[in-house]
């Protein structure tokens, strides 16, 4: 953990960029209790004989030349890209993995902000594979998403998403904070102010320069903490610097994201569900695609107890195969359905990947 939180911030000022085309029409960018009284779902089991095809582009209908042009686009150093993987009608038209580049290397040890050398770099992420570990950064936000659709059709939050917050987070039921919703959460319309973390610093409110990618507080041992309690509600009808540069007054209920507002999500999962919420995914969305446990891990803080002696990154960093995270692709282009198993509702998916003009930037329900 402590390894990868260190690579964490070494990519905190560096563009970096996970290419992973879940398909060509779909694709997405970080204490117990409560309810558990909700219906206990049917026994299910999927068939989980599913691999990929890989045939060629033009099989499909596409062009061999443009296809390969993408994936050297995707690869170029610089870019940080850990693998790359093209789909079209279910079959894989294009593949391709990498270890760090020589470029990136220099950058990254060139960086003021890390003690890497090329000798480790290359140690780590050196030659990748199908087999190779990538992680989702903040595509965890969409997977978490789907894990609260499925509970919420389970039963949980009373079945809607609606539901306040406070419902669960009882340090929210006495404060200005009571009104916000789960969707609100979802939607990064919270109005909480954003909050940053830094070694030096501690937990302070974003400005325009630490918001950027939702506001990075990886370094923290406890990241759920002060996303809880020590968030107030933003002053509306004036301008933030974390807002828009500035440059706009801030409403209530405009779009600020952070991810303060997912790793929220996690806790709150915790207390309505009463399980973690990768022991939830594990029995009821993982291993449901042919995802094992043990492929898919995901980070979690250095607090002591928490959700699971440590409480689980929800707003990113979720590690498993290319192969594996094109699964989800799959998933929601089938509207939640894998083979005649129904993992997700039809209507969930329609809601998160709908564009709605009023949930500018065409953002909501944990996806783009």
């Amino acid at each position: 953990m402590k390894l990868l939180k260190n690579l964490l911030r070494a990519f905190k000022k560096i563009k970096v960029f996970l290419t992973l085309c879940f398909s060509v029409l779909l694709f997405s960018c970080g204490g117990g209790g409560g309810n558990t009284s909700a219906p206990s779902p049917n026994p299910q089991t999927s068939n989980l004989s599913f691999s990929w095809e890989v045939v060629s582009p033009e099989s499909q209908g596409l062009s061999a030349t443009k296809v390969s042009a993408a994936m050297n686009f995707a690869m170029e150093d610089g870019r940080y890209t850990q693998a790359a993987i093209i789909i079209k009608n279910g079959k894989i038209v294009a593949e391709q993995y990498r270890g760090i580049q020589t470029n990136e290397v220099n950058a990254l040890v060139n960086h003021p902000q890390t003690a890497w050398t090329a000798d480790s770099l290359n140690t780590i992420y050196g030659a990748r594979d199908t087999n190779s570990l990538v992680s989702s950064w903040s595509v965890a936000k969409s997977i978490t998403s789907i894990l609260f659709g499925i509970a919420q059709g389970q039963g949980y939050f009373s079945g809607s998403l609606d539901t306040t917050a406070a419902t669960y987070l009882t340090e929210w039921a006495n404060d200005s904070k009571n009104t916000i919703t789960i969707k609100n959460l979802l939607d990064m319309r919270s109005g909480l102010v954003p909050k940053c973390y830094s070694d030096l610093g501690g937990w302070v409110e974003c400005d325009a320069t630490t918001i950027s990618g939702g506001g990075g507080f990886v370094s923290s041992n406890n990241q759920l903490n002060e996303c809880i309690n020590n968030r107030t509600m933003a002053a509306t009808g004036q301008t933030h610097s974390w807002y828009q540069s500035g440059l706009f007054n801030y409403d209530e209920g405009d779009w600020v994201y952070q991810n303060c507002d997912t790793q929220i999500l996690g806790e709150i999962f915790f207390r309505a569900v009463g399980q973690d919420i990768k022991t939830f995914a594990d029995t009821h969305l993982f291993s449901k695609i042919g995802i094992t446990s043990d492929s898919a891990q995901w980070w979690r803080d250095n607090t002591t107890g928490g959700q699971a002696n440590g409480n689980y990154l929800t707003y990113c960093c979720l590690d498993m195969t290319a192969r594996d995270f094109a699964r989800f692709g799959k998933l929601y282009i089938n509207k939640g359905m894998w083979g005649d198993l129904e993992i997700l509702d039809s209507s969930f998916v329609e809601l998160a990947t709908k564009p709605v003009f009023e949930r500018s930037p065409y953002y909501g329900y944990g996806w783009w």
